[in-house]
C-alpha cells in the first residue's frame, strides 16, 4: 500500500472519530492545503429575470420573487468580496426555457454568466436543442470554457476544437482540475445532429481523473449534467473524485427542517456525502433551477489534497415584494409590522436569504427586454375559429359521454405528447390541468406573447411512468377536485358519467382501447402536477422511471404552432 493511500485510510478514521473530516481520492503527493469557495447554479433555463413564486413565512402563505440574474449578480459578488477568490461554476442548461432564448438564441445568456464571470460550465442536454450549428454559436460568445469531456466533436465543424474535456484552474497557487460530463441521453432527448458522439459517462471519468492525476493534480471536482441520482452512482464508481457539482434533475438539497418551514422538501442534504468504491467520502452538490437558488460550498483541502472539511447550502435568492391573499382572495403588499415579519423570517432561516439586484446588470438586460417586447408581437401561427377555455366540464360527460373541458388546454395536450413524442420520449397519452392554461384562443393571428398568456407558469415537460390502475387514480384526484384541478388530455379519453369518471381509452391506430389495470403506460404531464399539485397525489408517488425533460410548456405550445400552422379544435374525447 502507498503512503498516499495509508495518509488517507487515516483521515478516513479522523472522520470517524471526529466527524469533520471528508476524504477524496488520489494517488499523488499533494501540492499543499487550499481553502476554496465554489458557488455554483445549474438548469437556469434562460430565466434571466426573477421568478414569481410562494413561500410559507410565519406559517402563511406569501407571495415573492426568487433569483434572477441581477440578484446573482449581487450576492456573487458579496461571496467574492468576502472570499477572496472563488470558483463559479454552472453545470449546463443555461438556455431553453423563457422567450429571452426565443428571441436571441443564447446570446444574452451567455452575455450575463460573462458578466458574472462563470469559470466553466459543463454543456447539457438543452444545449443542443437547436442543433451543433446554434451551440456552436453559444460557445463562441463563451468568455469561458464550455466542458464535455464525454462529448466527441471531431466530426462536427460547428463545435470542432471548442468543447474541452476539463480545465486547470489555478486558485491561491493550487491547481484544481474541472472535469465536464453531459447525460449520454442527449442523442434521444434533444437534438445533436449525426455527427456528435457521447462516450460511456463513467469510463470518460475515469480517463480524465487519470489524466489529470498523471500532472500532479490531486484536487478534482466533476462537473456534471446527468442528475441527482446518477451523480450519487458516479460518486460510488469513480476513484479520485473530491466533489460532483451537478445539474439535470432540478434538485433541491438542504436541510430538512429549514426547507420545510418554507413549505418546501429537499431530495437530500447539502452537501450529500457519498462513498467512494475505496470507502472514502464524496461530496455532491446541486443548487435547484431557474436561478432560484445559488450554490455555495466551503471545502477545505489539507497537504495532500485530502479534503478535510466541507460545509454549505444552495441559498434561496428573495427580493421584490411581498404579498399575502386577504379575504377576498385578491393579493396585497405587505406593509409596517406584517412585512417586517416576514423580514425577521427569512433572516431567522438559513436557506433564504433577501438580496438586492446589481443596477448593473439591470441596465445590461434593459435592451434584451425591449427586443423581448418586440417579440411579443411576432406572428406564429392562425387560429381557425374561436377556441374556448371553460375549467371544469359542468353537464358535459353526463350520461357516459367523453368528457371535455377546453378546446385550448385539449390543443396544449396535443403539442406536450407531440414534443416528447418528437424526441423519442414514446409518452401515451398527455395530462394536463384545466388550470394550468389561463385563456382561450381568437380566431385569426397568434402571437408570442398570446401563448406567453395562455401558458405563464414557466412548466416543464415531465414524463412518468404509471400503471393503469395509477392513472385512473390520478384522474379521479382530478375530477374530484374539478375547477383548475380538471384534468385534460391528449392521446386518451375519459369518459364521466354523472361527474364520475367511468372510463378510460387510448387513442390507437384501430380505434380507442382501454386502460389496461396492470400494463406500464408513459404520461407526459407538467411540473406543477407531477409534483402533486393540484392534488394530484397520484403523480407525486409515482415510482418508476420520472423525467423532467425541462421542455417548458409555452415554448412547447409555440413550436408546435409552428409547425402546424394552423390551429384547430381537436375532435372531442382527445
Amino acid at each position: 500500500m502507498n503512503p498516499r493511500s495509508l495518509g488517507r485510510r487515516a483521515a478516513l478514521l479522523a472522520f470517524c472519530l471526529a466527524l469533520v473530516l471528508i476524504p477524496a481520492a488520489g494517488p499523488l503527493a499533494g501540492e499543499g492545503p487550499l481553502s476554496l469557495t465554489i458557488a455554483h447554479l445549474n438548469d437556469s433555463h434562460s430565466q434571466v429575470e426573477p421568478v414569481p413564486a410562494s413561500l410559507l413565512l410565519e406559517g402563511e402563505k406569501t407571495y415573492l420573487e426568487l433569483g434572477g440574474a441581477a440578484r446573482l449578480a449581487a450576492k456573487l459578488e458579496e461571496v467574492r468580496t468576502r472570499s477572496g477568490e472563488m470558483i463559479f461554476l454552472h453545470a449546463g442548461d443555461a438556455v431553453q426555457g423563457t422567450i429571452y432564448f426565443t428571441r436571441y438564441q443564447g446570446r444574452v445568456e451567455m452575455d450575463l454568466l460573462n458578466a458574472l464571470k462563470c469559470t466553466a460550465m459543463a454543456l447539457g442536454n438543452h444545449e443542443f436543442d437547436r442543433g451543433p450549428e446554434v451551440l456552436g454559436r453559444i460557445v463562441d460568445l463563451a468568455e469561458f470554457p464550455i466542458l464535455a469531456a464525454n462529448l466527441e466533436a471531431g466530426a462536427e465543424p460547428a463545435l470542432k476544437g471548442k468543447v474541452r474535456p476539463y480545465l486547470i484552474r489555478e486558485v491561491k497557487g493550487r491547481r484544481v482540475g474541472i472535469i465536464g460530463l453531459v447525460t449520454s441521453e442527449v442523442p434521444v432527448i434533444s437534438s445533436p445532429g449525426p455527427r456528435l458522439r457521447f462516450l460511456p459517462v463513467e469510463e470518460s471519468a475515469r480517463r480524465y481523473v487519470a489524466e489529470l492525476q498523471a500532472q500532479g493534480i490531486d484536487k478534482i471536482v466533476l462537473l456534471t449534467h446527468l442528475g441527482f441520482q446518477r451523480d450519487v452512482e458516479l460518486a460510488r464508481a469513480v476513484e479520485g473524485v473530491d466533489l460532483i457539482v451537478g445539474g439535470h434533475s432540478h434538485s433541491l438539497l438542504g436541510d430538512r427542517e429549514d426547507l420545510s418551514r418554507l413549505g418546501l422538501e429537499p431530495e437530500a442534504a447539502y452537501p450529500t456525502l457519498v462513498q467512494g468504491p475505496t470507502g472514502l467520502r464524496v461530496a455532491v452538490v446541486q443548487a435547484w433551477a431557474k436561478t432560484r437558488a445559488l450554490g455555495l460550498l466551503e471545502v477545505g483541502f489539507d497537504a495532500q489534497g485530502v479534503v478535510e472539511k466541507v460545509s454549505g447550502r444552495a441559498v434561496l435568492l428573495a427580493g421584490g415584494s411581498f404579498q399575502r391573499k386577504g379575504p377576498g382572495g385578491e393579493k396585497a403588499e405587505l406593509k409596517g409590522e406584517e412585512r417586517e415579519g416576514v423580514l425577521a423570517a427569512i433572516k431567522a432561516n438559513p436557506a433564504l436569504e433577501t438580496v438586492p439586484e446589481s443596477e448593473a446588470i439591470q441596465a445590461k438586460l434593459a435592451p434584451y427586454q425591449a427586443g423581448v417586447a418586440e417579440l411579443q408581437k411576432e406572428v406564429v401561427a392562425r387560429v381557425a375559429q374561436d377556441l374556448d377555455h371553460h375549467r371544469s366540464p359542468g353537464a358535459e360527460g353526463a350520461g357516459g359521454g367523453p368528457a371535455r373541458s377546453s378546446q385550448a388546454a385539449a390543443l396544449v395536450c396535443e403539442s406536450m405528447l407531440w414534443k416528447v413524442n418528437q424526441v423519442g420520449l414514446k409518452a401515451d397519452l398527455a395530462l394536463n390541468n384545466a388550470g394550468g392554461v389561463r385563456t382561450g384562443l381568437q380566431a385569426g393571428e397568434l402571437t408570442v406573447g398570446q401563448v406567453y398568456s395562455l401558458l405563464p407558469f414557466g412548466n416543464t415537460l415531465v414524463v412518468l411512468e404509471l400503471t393503469g390502475g395509477e392513472i385512473r387514480e390520478a384522474l379521479r384526484q382530478g375530477v374530484g377536485r374539478s375547477g383548475g384541478a380538471f384534468p385534460c388530455l391528449a392521446g386518451a379519453r375519459l369518459v364521466l358519467d354523472q361527474g364520475r369518471p367511468v372510463k378510460v381509452e387510448l387513442r390507437r391506430p384501430g380505434g380507442w382501447q382501454g386502460l389496461e389495470e396492470e400494463a406500464i403506460y408513459r404520461v407526459v404531464t407538467n411540473s406543477f402536477l407531477a409534483q402533486g399539485g393540484d392534488g394530484y397525489q397520484a403523480l407525486k408517488e409515482a415510482s418508476r422511471f420520472r423525467y423532467d425533460t425541462g421542455f417548458i410548456d409555452a415554448q412547447v405550445f409555440l413550436d408546435y404552432a409552428r409547425e402546424v400552422g394552423t390551429l384547430k379544435p381537436v375532435r372531442p374525447g382527445g
